[in-house]
């Protein structure tokens, strides 16, 4: 099991796709079909097809209910609002479901916290690649409320002829505390 931290997926996070974050750990391979690590990117794990492993967000399957593959295309710079990922190589638990066989990988998304502040990423790469992303959190207001969100825009001519992709994304997450406890809803889109 490989546990990575926000910290460490800041570290790469340039704009490219989850699985070129996650390709430094151990037996996981990636392919870009532009060749520049962002668009329609796939892995790998332990040789088993992206089919054989199971991709959770916050426990919620994340995997297609037909083919059992995940499309990162759809998640542009998710990453910039994910706290930890646990990469789970070989078969998992009868909750991680059919798609368990080669591995899980285990999302856990940036929660709002009680620390009010806003920050913004812009990267520069080959191929034309500019990242440009807006993060904000409210921090607590009135004892009760906190939003975190994020805005995210990825554009690159791609490394192949007509590869480019014009990606935008947005995360938001709000939350309710009481008594009686906590109401988390987490929506993006990307």
């Amino acid at each position: 099991k490989t546990t990575l931290q926000k910290k460490d997926l800041q570290k790469q996070n340039l704009g490219q796709d989850f699985p070129f974050l996650m390709q430094f750990t151990p037996s996981v391979v990636t392919t870009s079909d532009a060749g520049a690590g962002i668009g329609y990117t796939g892995m790998r794990i332990r040789g088993s097809d992206p089919e054989r492993t199971n991709v959770t967000i916050n426990g919620i399957p994340l995997n297609d209910a037909e083919s059992q593959g995940v499309f990162w295309v759809n998640m542009p710079d998710f990453a910039s609002s994910v706290s930890s990922v646990d990469i789970q190589r070989g078969v998992g638990t009868s909750v991680n479901g059919a798609g368990a066989f080669g591995a899980s990988v285990n999302i856990t998304t940036e929660a709002p916290s009680e620390e009010a502040y806003a920050e913004t990423s812009n990267s520069v790469g080959s191929f034309n690649t500019l990242k440009n992303n807006v993060v904000f959190n409210t921090g607590t207001l009135a004892d009760k409320f906190s939003f975190y969100g994020r805005l995210s825009k990825i554009t690159s001519d791609g490394f192949i002829d007509n590869a480019f992709v014009d990606l935008k994304s947005f995360y938001l997450s709000g939350n309710y505390r009481s008594k009686a406890g906590d109401f988390t809803v987490n929506i993006f889109s990307g």
